[in-house]
């Protein structure tokens, strides 16, 4: 069971090629039954990433990996992964609402989903939770 907004990443199998910050992310489900793609953990690999001259990586915060080019420009880099989950976003799309626009829901549902590495805050298995967001239709609301 997850959080409204929320789920678990489960390796049901595995393809010929899988990325090594994702097979370096994958952990026990406590019960040696399954593995776990863990939010934590992806976060965690991106991390140890080789820096560009004048670039300087800070602090995690969150999902998201502070970075500073020449101390003069400041980003965040979030890694998150595609998330195909048309029914989801169908679903979604065709509650009653008095907002956002129907262009804007239609044009949410167009751009897709994005799974971000971060938990539902305060919960056991915080580490292992994804968040669903609809990111790239939001900036354009």
């Amino acid at each position: 069971m997850s959080y409204p907004g929320h789920c678990r990443l489960l390796l049901v199998r595995r393809g010929t090629t899988i990325q090594s910050n994702v097979n370096d992310a994958l952990c026990d489900d406590g019960f040696g039954r399954c593995k776990l793609l863990s939010s934590d953990l992806y976060v965690n690999t991106w991390t140890n990433t080789e820096l560009q001259k004048g670039e300087v990586q800070h602090d995690r915060v969150g999902p998201s990996i502070p970075i500073s080019f020449c101390r003069t420009l400041h980003a965040d880099y979030l890694h998150a992964l595609r998330y195909d989950c048309p029914n989801i976003l169908l679903k979604w799309a065709s509650r009653p609402r008095h907002w956002p626009p129907s262009e804007a829901v239609y044009q949410v549902i167009s751009l897709g989903a994005f799974l971000s590495p971060v938990g539902f805050k305060g919960i056991d298995y915080q580490g292992v939770e994804w968040r669903v967001c609809l990111t790239p239709g939001r900036s354009n609301l």
